[in-house]
């Protein structure tokens, strides 16, 4: 057969068999039967030495005989389907004689051991397959590596320059090796150099090469690195070392692609592909003026990040495994591999040294190894410590380490299930609660936003009476032959002044206008500014020439709000759970009968036969609330556990607020107005259970003396994913539910102010009552979104009184409450705030004329914004300890553990465009005038009442509630941006 078939070398695995038997000379025949068909046997005489032998080595294959005098078979039984879940155990009853025993053993190994080499290949298919669809010379099946070998293919064909980062040991040199094997420029020289490893004074010699006679030394011409690569690839190591003149030079060999050898003046050609690396912070050196700014955007046109190995643990067994094949093949040493511990100490270890220090682990260890399996006492001092740590805590194996020796199917799908889960990375730290800044936060309620648009406001106004001024005596203009028009007080000359807006004497004096309207040239005693039209026109073959001045007429309103806002959305608090069947108030999958029990063992994907089967990958819904430790939940339906929704807050209540507008209308109907609002905040909030009873607060104490009758999980639950999954429990996602049992309460708070500016042209469409003009203007907008949860968990374990009858009372069933933890309260708070800036268009209409005592306005407006966002999430104790008590076995829980950190903060802000619309209708009346008193008030004497409505849209807006992803402990919430719609309205009444 050829080495493609999987089943060509199985002959070529030994198995390994552990043959525990308390008669030494039926054991001894059946090793020696077993040996002769590729077995390596190991004999236990004994049933604890077999049990100690099973802790600590691996075995294909275990044979145990029933009855022995210490230990029977059936515990050696257990003890193996333990420790080896992989491995084939063979009990031994009752035997009359030797060699029938053995026939029938080497039967059974014989089926046993093809099943376990079955089992290897494929785990080596699944190696090979990695290789080939990885990228050559590249090891690694993490996420991270796997975005590495993604940038990899696509660098390979192309010449582009490369920047490589990472700390020392990482592989940068070995990257950039697969970068040229893998690109055009195979068959050419690979360079790489050290700048590190090279003295100042020779540096530019290696990379450019000298003349004959060009320094001390130079006793004969030589050729630099950048010739001798030429059509291949330079790899420069340690580039951040490179002194500041070399820099220089080596920024205008990348430009020019030229290089001049030390002591000659003639360029040379090159064609060279450059890749660099470096485990310094460029970015800090060019701060400090020790790296050329320019230089750094040459090198980094693609920038490939290397990361530490502690950082991608999931690597390890794949880079052992690759260091041991390599080192066994090149010192002709066989071993049987890496011992349980071994392995656990050295995924375990941080490797501050990565992958050269694990490549130089492993080559001590087979050096010094003399039994044949590399085990703990071949391990250096500093890593045999971990496994000795690990032993007295009973840690365990975890991770892609587990897939060792698995059915290729299971690998694929557990690669497919963590990439699809974005799992974050095996060994990073939480990020640490931060503080806010006092002073940064009072420095951003001073909107620059608000003094911006109000500084420009303010100059308009201004504008008006600088470039509005009458000629002084306030005078009109003579008549044709310099009469008085009777229009004003004598004619008062003027100043210079340009004749008017339009200069064209073809618009201002029509063919056949009488010589005597044609003023002095260039000489007006009108004042541009203030005129409003200037026209000429012909009656019954009479000439007339109107002019209007601008005759401003200013206003001011105050005006009192009632606002209402939306509502805090409908997003659903917690993590997706599992559908929930309405037919039976349970998950789908769940038994009809409603009695979860113990899991069974065997995942059951068969529909209407008792026990779990396949449901969707969402959170089990319900907490593991349940006295009998076989038992998982008591009694559970989605009404003794309701997931609640932000839906749960009521509509917001009515708050006060506050608005002013000032402006002016000219008498061309075109005209300003300058607007801002505050209004107050609105909160609405849900609560289920106290913290307090008759003003003493909640205790474990206080709980144990009401026999837990102070307690109902009805309060509210959430589903929280922590990415792992619940023991033994295979058909649904990972993650767990809490419970909330003394008090579940949410709140939510928003507040908004704004200002804009609108400037009105003149209309489209006038009559006596009706007039419709466009607008323009600049709108700025703040909205103060809070979303809250505070919960408080009892820390006691119960059943639930939940029959589904009329008498459930959803407390703790009799006295069945028992404290298993401290009582512990969870928060998460969640800020966003948003400022929206952005031109704005829209038309105003008027109903009723400018007299009138009624008179009907409103403004609808279009709008772009900039929005600007800024988002803080915090809290603390967000998770499940009732799993991790009791499913998990953690006393006390991780989270409630005072060395883990459960307090997390996440930030973020963005800037993004967000549509605008705004509609609002005013009713204007002169209802003062009847008013006694008010009615002799000059301030009064032109004032109207004024009722109004607005409506205020704006889209694209991240919303606290929906914006945040919930996950337990040991993952922590985090920000997850979802835009919605958010909108307002208020109810005006004021005096205008």
């Amino acid at each position: 057969m050829s080495d493609s078939d999987p089943k060509s070398d199985l002959s070529n695995y030994t198995i390994s068999v552990l043959i525990v038997d308390d008669d030494e000379p039926h054991a001894q025949a059946v090793a020696d039967s077993l040996e002769r068909m590729n077995c390596d046997c190991i004999i236990a005489n004994s049933g604890p030495k077999g049990a100690e032998l099973i802790e600590g080595e691996n075995f294909d294959v275990v044979i145990t005989d029933l009855k022995m005098d210490d230990i029977d078979g059936l515990t050696i039984l257990r003890k193996a389907k333990e420790e080896l879940p992989d491995a084939e155990v063979i009990v031994l009853t009752a035997h009359s004689s030797i060699p029938s025993v053995v026939t029938e053993l080497r039967t059974a190994v014989d089926k046993a051991s093809t099943r376990i080499r079955l089992i290897r290949r494929n785990a080596a298919l699944s190696r090979r397959l990695d290789e080939r669809f990885g990228f050559a010379g590249v090891i690694g099946n993490s996420p991270a590596m796997h975005r590495v070998i993604e940038q990899l293919k696509n660098l390979a064909p192309t010449d582009t320059t490369v920047l490589i980062l990472g700390e020392s040991g990482t592989g940068k040199e070995l990257v950039a090796r697969a970068l040229h094997q893998n690109s055009p420029r195979k068959n050419k020289p690979f360079v790489p150099l050290n700048i590190s490893a090279l003295p100042e004074s020779i540096l530019e010699s290696e990379l450019f090469g000298h003349e004959q006679g060009a320094f001390t030394g130079a006793a004969a011409k030589r050729i630099g690195k950048f010739e001798y690569a030429h059509g291949g690839t330079l790899f420069l190591d340690e580039v951040g070392e490179m002194p500041t003149e070399t820099q220089i030079k080596l920024l205008r060999v990348l430009e020019e692609r030229k290089i001049t050898r030390v002591g000659s003046n003639e360029e040379r050609a090159i064609n060279v592909r450059l890749v660099a690396a470096t485990n310094a912070d460029l970015k800090e050196m060019m701060e400090r003026g020790d790296f050329r700014r320019d230089l750094y955007y040459r090198l980094s046109v693609v920038t490939i990040f290397l990361p530490p190995l502690r950082e991608r643990r999931e690597d390890i067994p794949l880079l052992m495994d690759h260091f041991l094949k390599e080192f066994c093949s090149q010192n002709s040493k066989q071993i049987r591999g890496l011992s349980r511990a071994a392995r656990q100490a050295l995924i375990a270890y941080d490797w501050p040294g990565n992958i050269r220090q694990l490549r130089n682990v492993i080559e001590g260890m087979l050096a010094l190894d003399t039994d044949g399996l590399l085990d703990v006492d071949d391990l250096p001092m500093e890593i045999a410590e971990l496994a000795g740590h690990a032993a007295e805590e009973g840690g365990t194996i975890s991770g892609s380490d587990l897939l060792v020796g698995r059915p290729l199917d299971d690998v694929e799908r557990y690669y497919i299930f963590a990439v699809s889960s974005r799992f974050p990375p095996v060994g990073c730290l939480p990020r640490r609660f931060v503080r806010e800044d006092p002073v940064k936060d009072v420095l951003m309620r001073i909107q620059p936003w608000f003094t911006a648009v109000a500084s420009f406001a303010m100059l308009l106004t201004a504008s008006g009476p600088t470039f509005g001024q009458q000629i002084p005596g306030g005078g009109q203009p003579a008549g044709a032959m310099g009469q008085p028009t009777g229009y004003g007080q004598p004619f008062v000359p003027a100043a210079f002044q340009p004749s008017f807006g339009n200069q064209d004497p073809n618009v201002l004096y029509p063919a056949g206008v009488p010589q005597s309207y044609q003023p002095w040239p260039a000489v007006s005693p009108y004042q541009s500014a203030n005129v409003a039209s200037d026209q000429h026109y012909n009656s019954n073959g009479l000439w007339f020439r109107r002019i209007l001045h601008r005759n401003r007429e200013y206003f001011a309103s105050f005006e009192v709000m009632s606002t209402w806002y939306r509502d805090a959305g409908q997003a659903g608090i917690g993590s997706p759970t599992a559908i929930i069947n309405p037919a039976t108030d349970v998950p789908q999958g769940q038994p009809v009968n409603g009695g979860f029990g113990a899991f069974p063992s065997v995942p059951n994907f068969t529909g209407g036969v008792q026990g779990f089967f396949a449901v969707d990958p969402g959170v089990f819904p319900f907490p593991a609330l349940a006295v009998n430790a076989a038992v998982f939940v008591n009694d559970a339906t989605a009404e003794a556990y309701p997931i609640h929704s932000a839906s749960v807050l009521a509509d917001p209540d009515a708050e006060p607020g506050l608005l002013g507008r000032f402006g002016f209308f000219n008498e061309d109907d075109t005209g300003m107005q300058i607007s801002g609002f505050w209004a107050a905040p609105a909160s609405q909030s849900f609560q289920r259970g106290f913290d307090t009873i008759n003003g003493v607060p909640v205790t474990q104490d206080l709980t144990s003396l009401l026999n837990g009758q102070n307690l109902t999980p009805r309060n509210g639950v959430i589903p929280l994913d922590n990415g792992e999954p619940i023991t033994g429990f295979f058909d649904f996602g990972t993650g767990s539910t809490a419970k909330y049992d003394v008090l579940y309460r949410l709140e939510s708070s928003t507040q908004s102010m704004g200002t804009n500016i609108s400037f009105y042209t003149q209309p489209l469409y006038r009559n006596s009552g009706v007039k419709i003009r466009p607008l323009w203007g600049l709108r700025y907008l703040y909205i103060d979104e809070h979303f809250g949860f505070r919960g408080i968990d009892s820390g006691f374990n119960y059943d639930v009184d939940s029959d589904n009858d009329d008498e459930s009372t959803f407390r703790p069933e009799g006295t069945t409450a028992t404290r298993i933890y401290d009582q512990y309260e969870a928060t998460l708070n969640h800020k966003v705030q948003s400022q929206l800036a952005g031109p704005e268009i829209g038309l105003r209409f008027d109903l009723g004329g400018d007299g009138d005592g009624f008179k009907m306005w409103g403004e609808s407006i279009f709008g772009l914004a900039a929005n600007y966002e800024e988002m803080q999430l915090t809290g603390n104790n967000i998770g499940d300890p009732l799993v991790d008590f009791r499913v998990n076995g953690n006393d006390p829980p991780r989270m409630l553990d005072p060395n883990n950190v459960s307090e997390f903060s996440d930030s973020k802000s963005n800037t993004h465009v967000s549509p605008m619309f705004q509609q609002s209708i005013f009713a204007d009346v002169q209802i003062l005038d009847v008013v006694p008193v008010i009615n002799k008030m000059e301030m009064f004497e032109a004032a109207t009442f004024r009722i109004g409505y607005t409506l205020t849209y704006v889209g694209h807006v991240a919303r606290p509630a929906d914006s945040t992803e919930w996950r337990g402990f040991p993952l922590y919430p985090r920000i997850n941006t979802n835009y919605k719609n958010w909108w307002m309205q208020q109810l005006h009444a004021g005096i205008d």
